[in-house]
């Protein structure tokens, strides 16, 4: 049968043409309503980084050393040339949606508490972005504290234990799924050490809950080359199948300590919810035999 246009547009997804068309929606000039301005100066038009540049770019906690956007575009090796190169999904691709991500993020800061155009355009560019992150599994991640907003692949899991964790940890547990850190053994382990030694402390809780779950996870934390030294052959806790391990499949090992480091948080967090639970139904029920709630 036939399909409709919207049937083949739906299914129409060339990454060229679609960040193409996203950084023309981003370097066009723009109406913006400039706080300070006399009234007939007002609305003009304006690109989103030149009002970035002049509002919000040099009090951003996390501009480094770039003294402008068009520097950290420089930096970031950001140019024409490097948008007509994107062919294919990739980091460079995430890179780039990055860097407009947080140029809006900066954006919308400046105008925060003012009257802003929001014409059409700047809408249809946030649209495309959002749909073109969706498309491939990422969302948006924002670190309050440092201003800053990542891509990462949507992990519910990690989002879940983030929210019940303390800031430095959330900030761990999301920086993990970040796409710069695959191939990054070095970078992984040292938040798999950091997140093992907030839930060491609660092992005895961890075996109650789940045997199974503790056993496994601090047989890997202690075999992997992660808490102890499994690679050196001097060293006591030497394992030799981890010392010639492919990069590969030890960072695969690790990635899924890392999902058990995750759900071992959830069914922590878990046990006081059961607790509260428990008291409600007996509470309800008025019966001090729990075996006979629901019953």
């Amino acid at each position: 049968m036939r399909k409709n246009i919207f049937e083949v547009l739906s299914k129409y997804f060339d990454v060229a043409y679609e960040i193409k068309t996203i950084w023309q929606l981003f370097t066009m000039e723009v109406s913006i309503n400039v706080p300070g301005e006399r009234i007939y100066q007002r609305n003009k038009l304006i690109s989103i980084l030149d009002f970035v540049d002049s509002y919000s770019f040099a009090n951003w906690k996390s501009r480094g050393r770039s003294v402008s956007p068009y520097d950290m575009m420089n930096r970031l090796g950001i140019d024409e040339n490097f948008i007509d190169d994107l062919s294919i999904f990739s980091d460079k691709v995430l890179l780039v949606l990055e860097f407009i991500i947080n140029m809006l993020t900066r954006c919308e800061m400046a105008i925060k508490g003012t009257h802003f155009k929001a014409f059409e355009d700047y809408q249809l560019l946030k649209e495309n972005i959002n749909n073109f992150i969706e498309y491939f599994g990422y969302e948006t991640y924002y670190f309050e504290d440092k201003e800053q907003v990542i891509l990462i692949e949507k992990t519910p899991s990690a989002i879940s234990a983030a929210e019940i964790s303390e800031p430095e940890i959330a900030k761990k547990i999301i920086q993990y799924n970040h796409y710069t850190l695959k191939g990054d053994i070095e970078a992984k382990k040292e938040i798999l050490i950091t997140l093992a030694n907030e839930v060491e402390p609660r092992r005895k809780e961890m075996e109650k809950v789940n045997s199974s779950l503790s056993d496994d996870l601090f047989f890997m934390l202690n075999n992997m080359n992660l808490r102890h030294n499994n690679i050196e052959p001097n060293d006591k806790n030497y394992r030799p199948f981890i010392a010639t391990m492919d990069k590969n499949a030890l960072e695969s090992w690790y990635d899924e300590t890392y999902q058990m480091i995750l759900l071992a948080k959830l069914l922590l967090d878990n046990i006081a919810r059961t607790s509260n639970i428990k008291t409600l139904k007996k509470n309800i029920t008025g019966t001090q035999n729990e075996s006979e709630v629901g019953n």
